[in-house]
């Protein structure tokens, strides 16, 4: 696991609360439990996570150095807007550190690199995403492919790196978090991840990164299109705006995308 994201030694309670409820908030605007653009008002988050304002002060101010939230001047902690150039940006930098990690790795990983990698690929493929009947289970697939892509990297030798490609992932998570609600039918890619372990057991680096190059792009592909596309998966709000059901809500939201 990531250093960022390992938890505090024990000691104080306000360190403990304070990661306790940067870890939940971070979940919940990752998977779109928050829409983007929501306001995060400190008496409400309180009342959810069950912790301090100053605990909350802590993680939001965390959760702000990471990207997912913004504070306003006079106004308070929101939820990150989207926009397309986000997206691209986000997706471009993921996959050139990824790239750069994958090669590492498959110049430096031995057998214990390649055990957890099959590990990883036989976890994803027992939680296919494209046969989710519930929300647990959509946590389940969300944790192997996160665990999936941290595996592909992890004998590259860099925590550094790995703490950015880390940190890129939620983001890009986000956007397909918010994407499953406008879709009906999620992309099947197992078979390129399946590519992709093949390719790095056999050490071939050249198709190893043009298969990951390719398997981004796919997914960068589909939510430009789902999310901000000219039919658009979104549909129109009242006011010109995409709507999008809130992740396990059933109901629609009118979203500001700038």
């Amino acid at each position: 696991m990531e250093n960022r994201k390992m938890p505090p030694k024990k000691g104080s309670s306000d360190v403990s609360l304070a990661f306790q409820a940067y870890e939940s908030l971070r979940k919940d605007i990752v998977t779109s439990q928050f829409e983007p653009n929501a306001r995060l008002r400190l008496d409400e988050l309180r009342l959810r996570y069950g912790v301090g304002p100053s605990p909350l002060r802590e993680a939001l101010m965390r959760l702000e150095s990471e990207g997912l939230v913004l504070l306003e001047p006079n106004k308070g902690f929101r939820v990150v807007p989207i926009s397309k150039d986000h997206l691209m940006d986000v997706m471009h930098v993921r996959t050139e550190i990824e790239v750069l990690c994958l090669g590492w790795s498959i110049d430096q990983g031995g057998v214990e690199w390649e055990s957890s990698l099959v590990g990883a690929l036989h976890r994803l493929k027992r939680f296919s995403k494209t046969a989710v009947p519930s929300a647990s289970s959509s946590d389940d697939w969300r944790t192997a492919h996160r665990a999936f892509h941290s595996a592909l990297i992890s004998a590259c030798g860099s925590e550094l790196l790995r703490s950015f490609h880390s940190g890129l992932f939620d983001q890009v998570e986000r956007y397909i978090a918010i994407s499953v609600g406008i879709t009906d039918q999620p992309r099947d890619d197992i078979s390129e991840h399946e590519g992709l372990v093949q390719a790095a057991l056999d050490r071939q680096t050249e198709e190893a990164v043009v298969l990951l190059r390719q398997h981004h792009m796919r997914t960068l592909d589909k939510l430009v299109t789902q999310l901000f596309g000219p039919e658009g998966a979104a549909q129109k709000g009242a006011r010109g705006k995409p709507t999008v059901k809130s992740a396990g809500r059933g109901r629609s939201t009118t979203l500001d995308l700038s």
